[in-house]
């Protein structure tokens, strides 16, 4: 609860100056910043046999939870409609029955704005329960009380499998299949869902929304940018034209914010990505939780941002002033997301040649388990400390390091080949004491063979090829072009 949702609940549960036993302990939690049951049963008196505190407990759960339904009402027009079907209910029971059809209509009128068809499904069976009580259209007849429900049905069916499948498909991708398999499993689903089938309907905007997020992730999987571009502006379109949903389902729509800022920024165009991350920072919601989110992505999209667009200036302002805000929500943020924050702020201290910064970072992300970093990020973060070593001249660094290195790469499940390559040159620096121009042109080569670049640039990862060019050329890591698909000349 936040600070103010605390304050009024305390004004709404004091009475006469009198502190009850409910709100006692509800002060008690708030107080407390890792929960501690024996020191609040102490502090209550409830420490001995005879006194149970778990009724206790359970009666400020109930009492919570009635008071956040009560004051979320506002923007959740679920706990909405529910209030009003509960409210038909009531008036029914007590023989309210013109208030009981104003509370239905209330609530049919939200369900249909909302196209929350469960709770249509369930309007359905109030609207036999008026017809009886003779409060529907006397015109109707009993035949007529089940128009619309095939319809009803037909879309609930239809948003079920639409979000079953998006499930799986995130399942997939976030999961340690190889890419091809899981670009097959995508595509298989593609294939099996009705919504993407020749002459198939979305006929609702989840339904809608969620066809064209199948193929952005399987563009994404694929590596085919422009195309996750395409999809990402197809998607937010659709919100745009239905401006009601983005407060009814402000959540989704801030993943779709989230998804087309990515987008712009993965696909090269600067100005529109900037413009995106603008909209993403603007982002309001009177859900704390969406907050919160909203700001971690939003640094999360900067970070993607600085590296993109070789902006290492701003991106080091940025960090001076909020380095200490992403090492705390880094705690709060999905495990996957978390990770690739961390490994975002390691490769631009790598960029900006802060590596006492870089190594803080980097072993936070790989020894802490709980961010789950992805193999991929593990093995980049080792080839980074093998090129540290190179860049203060020591040559000599650890065989242990390479080990450690090449350890790692034999877990990867693709680009094994070229990595495999990279610990060889390493190997083969360390031994000799010195770079080897002739084995820096080599690598080169055998990089280009195996299309190193595209790989790492689909994968977000850092690309060695921009260090073997400053070896070759002797110049500034940080002034090389950075490597793009396409440019935003070809995309207009």
């Amino acid at each position: 609860m936040s600070q103010a949702e605390r304050k009024k609940y305390r004004e709404q549960h004091s009475a006469g100056g009198e502190t009850s036993i409910n709100l006692q302990l509800f002060n008690l939690l708030c107080q407390q910043k890792q929960y501690d049951e024996i020191g609040i049963q102490k502090a209550l008196g409830y420490h001995d046999n005879e006194r149970q505190f778990g009724p206790i407990k359970n009666h400020l759960l109930r009492s919570v939870l009635s008071f956040l339904r009560a004051n979320n009402a506002h923007f959740n027009v679920r706990n909405e409609i529910r209030q009003q079907l509960d409210y038909v209910d009531i008036c029914l029971h007590r023989g309210l029955r013109e208030e009981a059809l104003r509370c239905y209509n209330k609530a049919l009128k939200l369900s249909n704005e909302a196209q929350q068809y469960a709770y249509l499904a369930d309007l359905k069976s109030y609207e036999v329960r008026l017809f009886y009580e003779n409060l529907s259209n006397a015109q109707l007849g009993f035949e007529n009380l089940i128009a619309g429900g095939e319809d009803v049905i037909r879309h609930l069916q239809s948003e079920l499998e639409a979000r079953a499948y998006m499930y799986q498909i995130i399942a997939i991708t976030s999961g340690p299949l190889p890419r091809a398999e899981q670009i097959a499993a995508i595509e298989k689903i593609i294939e099996d869902c009705s919504l993407t089938q020749p002459g198939g309907e979305a006929s609702t905007f989840g339904t809608e929304v969620s066809a064209l997020e199948f193929y952005q992730r399987l563009y994404e999987v694929k590596g085919e940018f422009d195309k996750v571009f395409e999809y990402a502006q197809k998607i937010q379109d659709c919100w745009e034209r239905n401006p009601k949903f983005i407060s009814i389902r402000a959540g989704g729509y801030l993943t779709q914010l989230v998804n087309y800022n990515e987008g712009c920024i993965t696909y090269g165009d600067q100005e529109m990505a900037r413009i995106a991350l603008e909209r993403l920072h603007s982002f309001k919601s009177p859900v704390k939780r969406l907050m919160e989110r909203a700001k971690s992505y939003y640094l999360l999209n900067c970070l993607g941002y600085f590296i993109q667009f070789g902006l290492y200036e701003e991106a080091r302002e940025f960090l001076s002033e909020k380095e200490q805000i992403i090492w705390s929500i880094r705690k709060q943020m999905y495990h996957h997301t978390a990770g690739t924050l961390m490994y975002r702020v390691i490769l631009l201290y790598y960029w900006l040649g802060a590596y006492d910064k870089l190594e803080k970072w980097m072993d936070s992300m790989v020894l802490q388990e709980k961010f789950h970093p992805s193999q991929a990020h593990v093995v980049n973060c080792l080839l980074l400390r093998c090129l540290i070593s190179l860049d203060e001249e020591d040559y000599g660094f650890s065989p242990y390091l390479i080990r450690q290195y090449d350890k790692q790469v034999n877990r990867l499940s693709e680009g094994k080949e070229a990595q495999k390559a990279i610990v060889k040159a390493l190997s083969t620096f360390a031994q000799k004491r010195q770079l080897d121009k002739a084995v820096i042109i080599e690598l080169q080569a055998k990089l280009k063979e195996f299309d190193y670049r595209k790989e790492m640039y689909s994968m977000s990862l850092f690309d060695i090829n921009y260090w073997i060019e400053a070896q070759l050329t002797n110049a500034d890591l940080k002034s090389l072009p950075k490597y793009t698909l396409k440019t935003s000349q070809d995309h207009l």
